[in-house]
């Protein structure tokens, strides 16, 4: 595994994208392009993105033609989305086409205008790659191992199922939030009787085509719309301290009460539920019924959401047809935060993990590794906050690491991450403004991390950049001598009634 310190290294001598690229996937709800900066190993950073509700699946014809309408929406789209392309500097665009257009009797007519109005190829993927492609783009920023990716598209659904990390078999059903909500949801709101007709039918198809139980250490991790505003309706419902839906979870007994609430509206009042994009209004309920049906189905309690898919998947296999380990997802993602802030000084974050090391080996051995993980993050990045404001870096810091797109990380690492630097600046447990991502019982480990930090970061600003930190720490069941560097008189008070308060134990310094 490739150190951080190198990554770091990599990027600092020129983090150079290797391409600029441009995915655009026309869906059965909406069309959607997004421009990335594609770098190594594996990382992508959003350039620009755009949206437009298609509805493609509502403009088939009996013959299953897509209307004209339809057709004219699509392209006029398209051609906004090449616009912002060529004006993002995007070398290269790829466009597929998902559930709507296999199943349109003219997606070939609508390709042919495409590349003859708008000069782009339009390739209509089959249902197992577009599953191939979201599992990719789903799991690749997510910490897990082995489970199942749910992708709920208006006309289909996808699901995949993994074992570390490599897919192992897909399913592609008609299971669409659009397409369900058509055919079984025609009453304004829903009635019971529809409701209770639909359910059976999706846990029919999923039995028939073999989708199986769940093992207890498998997840489900969902992509897609559908599940991405489900997660937002419930985040209005139950704040919580990380705004960002990659990593968050939905438990199931939450999914059933916001099936029941949504399809107890009409759908002008559905359309105001705060989290939901309005034009999915009418979708919705069919959406959250089949995520409701999956989970059941496959006997999981809680779904995490993935806040990339399929686009994120179709990128990544330019480079590779699998995903990498999380921790160097997460060691890429660590070092790209870093250096996007012109104040952090590598070296001197370098020698910040080198002295936290150091101590937690003499003084805190027993932490579990998510706390000295977080805390050697924490020692890495403590110092991007300097480019907002010096004297509030480490306030800075923190609040930049629960809005950064940190890949690999759950929420309640990033929230502990997080608390660990502004314990370091506070000199106090900060825990419940991380609930529910933290509990009380973290607080006694946050405390120690917070000590450990804070004394880090003061032997870091006495050592020349290029000059090793090598601490001399002698501990006894009542003291710890710890020989670095002059500390005023003050310093050494303010640190040893904080260290004393962590650890129970009298700091003394040689």
């Amino acid at each position: 595994m490739q150190p951080v310190g190198e990554l770091v290294d990599e990027l600092a001598n020129g983090d150079v994208p290797e391409r600029r690229i441009g995915v655009v996937d026309l869906g059965s709800n909406s069309g959607r392009l997004v421009v990335y900066d594609q770098y190594s190993p594996n990382r992508l950073e959003i350039v620009e993105d755009a949206r437009v509700p298609l509805r493609l699946a509502s403009n088939l014809r009996d013959d299953g033609s897509l209307d004209d309408e339809a057709l004219n929406r699509t392209i006029d789209a398209l051609r906004a989305f090449h616009a912002i392309a060529l004006g993002a500097g995007a070398e290269r665009t790829i466009v597929v086409g998902t559930a709507a257009m296999r199943d349109a009797t003219n997606g070939a007519e609508l390709r042919a205008r495409v590349l003859r109005e708008i000069g782009v190829e339009v390739e209509i993927i089959d249902g197992l790659a577009e599953a191939r492609y979201s599992f990719l783009g789903a799991i690749h920023g997510l910490p897990v191992w082995n489970g199942f990716v749910l992708d709920i598209g208006g006309g289909s659904l996808e699901l995949t199922h993994f074992r570390d990390r490599l897919g192992v078999a897909s399913w592609m059903l008609p299971l669409g939030a659009l397409r369900l909500a058509q055919q079984f949801l025609p009453s304004d709101p829903p009635t019971t009787k529809e409701i209770r007709r639909l359910k059976p039918f999706i846990e029919q198809r999923l039995a028939e085509d073999g989708v199986p139980m769940a093992d207890k250490s498998d997840v489900l991790v969902g992509t897609g719309g559908t599940i991405r505003n489900i997660a937002k309706i419930n985040r209005k419902q139950r704040p919580s301290p990380i705004q960002r839906l990659h990593g968050y979870t939905v438990p199931i007994a939450r999914v059933k009460r916001i099936a029941s609430s949504l399809a107890s509206l009409d759908c002008q009042r559905r359309g105001g539920v705060p989290g939901l994009n309005s034009d999915r209004a009418d979708s919705i309920v069919g959406g959250v019924i089949a995520v409701q049906m999956v989970m059941e189905t496959l006997g999981i309690d809680e779904i995490l959401v993935s806040g990339e898919g399929l686009r994120e998947g179709i990128a990544f296999s330019l480079i590779s047809s699998t995903s990498p380990d999380p921790a160097i997802v997460k060691q890429a993602s660590v070092a790209a935060l870093a250096t996007r802030f012109r104040a952090w000084e590598a070296d001197r974050a370098q020698q910040r993990v080198s002295a936290a090391e150091q101590l937690i080996v003499a003084l805190a051995p027993e932490l579990p590794e998510a706390f000295q993980s977080a805390l050697f993050q924490a020692a890495f990045l403590l110092d991007i906050g300097r480019s907002v404001d010096y004297y509030n870096r480490l306030n800075h810091s923190a609040s930049i690491v629960l809005l950064a797109d940190l890949d690999g990380f759950t929420h309640r690492e990033i929230a502990l991450l997080a608390a660990i630097i502004r314990e370091a600046d506070k000199r106090q447990s900060d825990v419940e403004a991380y609930v529910p991502l933290l509990t009380n019982d973290d607080g006694p480990a946050i405390a120690r991390c917070g000590a450990i930090l804070a004394l880090a970061d003061e032997i870091e600003r006495r050592y020349p950049g290029e000059t090793p930190i090598d601490l001399r720490i002698d501990v006894d069941s009542e003291r710890v001598r710890l020989s670095v560097p002059a500390f005023s008189e003050y310093e050494r008070e303010k640190l040893a009634d904080r260290f004393g308060r962590a650890f129970g134990r009298e700091l003394v310094f040689d």
